[in-house]
């Protein structure tokens, strides 16, 4: 995973928030392992990147909401893991359903 800090949010602030945003997870035990550091050149263009890597737990979720949870992602009995979940071609603009079917490795 990977996300952006706003100004004036810190790094740890900052997972907790994308983590939030995108797989709807709180964290406990947040522990900053390191910080990496890229200079790069790609697309014509010079970039520097600095990337944090954390360790952290998710809060666990209550029954009532594994169960919700699992109903709505299709999957009846174990709950199903990020990796086996994919978007539907039809959450995707138009223009991408081709290219989405043609290197979606969970097709």
């Amino acid at each position: 995973m990977g996300g952006g800090i706003d100004f004036g949010e810190t790094a740890e602030a900052a997972v907790r928030r994308e983590l939030r945003e995108e797989l709807d997870v709180d964290l406990l035990d947040v522990r900053l392992l390191g910080v990496l550091e890229n200079l790069f050149h790609a697309f014509g263009r010079d970039g520097h990147e600095i990337v944090f890597v954390f360790d952290c737990r998710p809060v666990p979720i209550r029954a009532e909401r594994r169960r919700r949870d699992t109903r709505r992602c299709g999957h009846q009995g174990d709950v199903a893991t990020a990796g086996q979940l994919r978007r539907p071609e039809s959450a995707l603009p138009r223009r991408h359903h081709r290219a989405a079917a043609r290197r979606s490795p969970l097709s």
